[in-house]
């Protein structure tokens, strides 16, 4: 049984709100298999709901209907994001 999947995300409103939702969504990773971990900013879950350190094992998938964090790479550019852009 696979245990990957793809999943398409589109973001849309206000122009300021788009921007809080970037600024709360991309940070710098280290958890990936990147040249890019530790150095570019990447989307995330975790930023958009932390996972607690002492949360149970099924957190992820209850709160971000998958069991884990991003795996690919997700810059700003690949968001096709810009300052009055409206949807991402």
């Amino acid at each position: 049984m696979s245990t990957k999947f793809d999943n398409v995300l589109t973001v849309s409103g206000p122009h300021d709100e788009l921007e809080r939702f970037v600024t709360h969504t991309i940070q710098i990773r280290y958890d990936v298999d990147s040249p890019y971990a530790g150095k570019v900013p990447l989307f995330t879950l975790n930023a958009l709901l932390p996972k607690p350190a002492d949360a149970p094992s099924d957190w992820q998938t209850t709160r971000w209907g998958c069991p884990f964090d991003t795996s690919c790479v997700i810059t700003l550019p690949d968001m096709r994001w810009s300052s009055h852009c409206e949807s991402i």
